[in-house]
């Protein structure tokens, strides 16, 4: 928390025309050495008695470059590159992909995200580091949409770039597509560990922390997991306890919680559907339960379900119901923000508004992040037996009167 306050203030120093706060940067940038006219004469140089001081670790630059000159990592929104005009961020010369790292950058307007006042992209190669920047000198808005994205940044950095090293192909250098193996760090390693998903474009079902990935780390450094293990009561989904029997506890492992500001990522985790340890422990009672329901019975009437909720800290659930055995699509059929005890209602199956004859799951679950659910998978079978609330009811045999046999309307006196 101190760094964080410490580049806040170093920001508004900055606003105010101050270089820097005691305590932080101990030498200032040097951003031009030196400067000459069209014809090649000197304007300026910089004075040689300059200091020096490694301020990152070259494990560390290594790391980022190690990003940003991967195609493959940035395939969310820009991916990889096949010529100087597409989207991709690899820039080409004479056809040959030049290694090289590069980051992008858009400055949202001060009123809504949709404006926009500049973008930019920085990036290098082994020969020539270069940064373009597009927007009003006069800091207006740029409102051309063609420009109000990084779209034509990129193209003028990967356009520029390519120019730059055939120019220097055409005066002899011959290495311009040389990469940065050479001058890889000592304390930098591939290493595989376990890891919990970060991208957008995983499924429902993605096993998270149950993958394996490759990726560069520092050797000198150790990284805890960013996955946790723990005992869970399989009845509920909650931390087991002394009340859950041996045969209901099982060790499963969840996405960490960052340690500042962990409120935000429970919310964010609960719209991606990632799993965190649940807080909760088990009482030794089942959370969700629907009582008169079991997977392959036949509704052919009005159905009340039937259940249990009791989940400490409930926020609200939901009863659903959905076509086929794995719906893409759900209806909600009842719902409630309150714990629901005694096998009492949960919500009403009316067949006459489903297909005939067709497969449906039914769906109880807490929309609270802890991931609890539970379903049913049920046939529909519509029938003109009046609508009954309590489900189909199957007539007793009456002993004196055996099945097959009439019996007869005797005329009263």
């Amino acid at each position: 928390m101190r760094d964080y306050d410490t580049a806040v203030r170093q920001a508004i120093e900055f606003q105010r025309g101050n270089i820097r706060i005691p305590g932080t940067r101990e030498i200032d940038p040097v951003v031009v050495l030196e400067v000459r006219d069209k014809d090649g004469g000197l304007v300026y140089r910089e004075p040689d008695k300059r200091e020096s001081k490694q301020t990152i670790d070259a494990g560390s630059v290594w790391l980022l470059h190690s990003i940003m000159s991967d195609c493959t990592a940035r395939f969310i929104i820009w991916g990889c590159g096949g010529s100087n005009n597409d989207l991709g961020l690899d820039f080409y010369s004479g056809g040959v992909k030049i290694p090289s790292g590069v980051k992008t950058g858009t400055q949202q307007g001060p009123l809504k995200a949709s404006d926009t006042l500049e973008t930019w992209m920085t990036g290098y190669s082994r020969h020539a580091a270069t940064a373009v920047w597009v927007g009003n000198a006069n800091n207006e808005l740029v409102n051309d949409r063609s420009f109000a994205s990084a779209n034509a940044t990129v193209r003028l950095w990967k356009n520029w770039m390519g120019s730059y090293h055939e120019l220097l192909a055409s005066r002899g250098v011959t290495d311009i597509a040389q990469g940065f193996d050479g001058i890889r760090p000592g304390n930098v390693a591939q290493r595989s560990f376990e890891s919990a998903a970060t991208d957008r474009t995983v499924g429902p079902d993605f096993k998270y922390c149950e993958q394996t990935v490759t990726s560069w780390v520092r050797t000198d450094v150790k990284y805890d997991s960013q996955c946790e293990e723990k005992e869970i009561d399989t009845r509920n989904g909650f931390l087991a306890t002394a009340e859950t029997p041996a045969q209901f506890k099982e060790m499963k492992k969840f996405v960490k919680l960052p340690g500042f500001k962990p409120e935000p990522a429970k919310e964010l985790a609960k719209e991606r559907g990632i799993p965190i340890a649940p807080t909760d422990k088990s009482t030794g009672q089942v959370a969700l339960s629907i009582a008169n329901l079991q997977t392959g019975r036949t509704i052919s009437t009005t159905f009340q379900v039937t259940g249990t909720v009791n989940v400490p800290s409930l926020k609200n659930w939901k009863l659903e119901i959905g076509e086929t055995a794995a719906p893409t699509e759900w209806k909600t059929i009842g719902s409630g923000s309150t714990n629901v005890t005694a096998e009492g209602p949960l919500g009403v199956i009316e067949p006459r508004d489903l297909k005939d004859n067709a497969v449906y799951t039914v769906r109880l679950s807490t929309d609270d992040g802890k991931g609890l659910k539970l379903s049913v998978v049920i046939n529909i079978k519509r029938t003109n037996v009046p609508n009954n609330p309590f489900g189909s009811v199957t007539p007793t045999p009456n002993p004196n009167f055996p099945v097959g046999t009439v019996t007869p309307q005797v005329p009263r006196p």
